[in-house]
């Protein structure tokens, strides 16, 4: 398997996996009914078999966007060189807090199940906390919305993937704490993501 391939392989992944860790959060977590008592989610049985998948997705994600990059950054250098940077930040960003949540949060819920950090979402009040998903938001949104645009551009990907991509990436990200359209754009996005797969395995469908 050639290094293109086993990176469309792994975007493929990615993708399948983001969006049944997504499904799964809505199906085994209380969704809308925790308020601000995120411990509620915390004490779930599912909540580090979920993380710990959504996790190896995003690593999935590192390897599956240097694939992207390398397919496209001979038609289109500029957009997709920052693109990619930005993605590729945005990821290991998304890889480290989830990280924390299935380590750190558990930790905390055991030495003091009425911690406030968690009991009252205190810990996602804090000026540290709120900047980083901040900063995380607005690499993840513009880096895949100037990914999309330079394969709109280069034509290397097919025309509906990139559509979905530079749409369905920033809704995914702005809209994440919003049940019902956080997921819709996350199914958006992940198609997006699974045309990119497909083209690098040498699949490449248009429409």
């Amino acid at each position: 398997m050639n290094q293109e391939k086993a990176a469309g392989t792994a975007t493929i992944a990615y993708a399948a996996l983001l969006l049944i860790t997504g499904v799964l959060f809505y199906l085994l977590f209380p969704v809308g009914k925790i308020g601000s008592n995120y411990s509620l989610l915390v004490a779930a049985p599912a909540w580090v078999p979920v993380n710990l998948l959504a996790m190896i997705a995003t690593t999935l994600g590192i390897l599956g966007t240097m694939g992207m990059y390398a397919k496209q950054v001979g038609a289109s250098r500029r957009l997709t060189s920052v693109g990619c940077a930005l993605i590729v930040a945005a990821l290991v960003m998304k890889t480290s807090a989830t990280s924390w949540e299935f380590v750190i949060w558990p930790a905390i819920l055991r030495s003091d199940p009425s911690d406030k950090l968690l009991t009252e979402s205190l810990i996602y009040q804090t000026p540290g906390i709120l900047s980083f998903y901040g900063i995380f938001t607005l690499l993840f949104a513009l880096g895949y919305a100037l990914f999309g645009i330079g394969s709109l551009k280069s034509k290397v990907f097919p025309k509906w993937a990139a559509l979905a991509l530079t749409i369905g990436a920033p809704a995914y990200a702005i809209l994440l704490s919003i049940p019902p359209y956080g997921l819709a754009g996350m199914a958006v996005y992940c198609a997006g993501v699974f045309g990119y797969g497909l083209t690098l395995r040498g699949k490449r469908g248009e429409a």
